[in-house]
């Protein structure tokens, strides 16, 4: 008889939250696949984290990126 590893569950995200029928309307992150929250329909001019002729990012991939870009979640320190 085989016995078979028992698959770890998933990491809690906020994907999880979304109703699956609700997340395939929804864009994928070009650099990790990670649900965005941004609709499919929404005109590139209106999204956070697009990059034009890359595609769409989600936050974290945006920011690695695109450094020059401040993160509203990174607090510099003052000089």
């Amino acid at each position: 008889m085989r016995r078979f590893k028992r698959r770890s569950k998933p990491e809690q995200n906020d994907c999880a939250k979304i109703p699956a029928r609700d997340q395939t309307q929804l864009e994928r992150c070009v650099r990790c696949g990670a649900i965005t929250g941004v609709d499919k329909n929404a005109p590139v001019d209106t999204r956070e984290h697009y990059i034009s002729g890359c595609g769409q990012f989600c936050q974290n991939c945006y920011f690695e990126i695109n450094p020059s870009q401040t993160d509203p979640l990174i607090a510099f320190p003052k000089k």
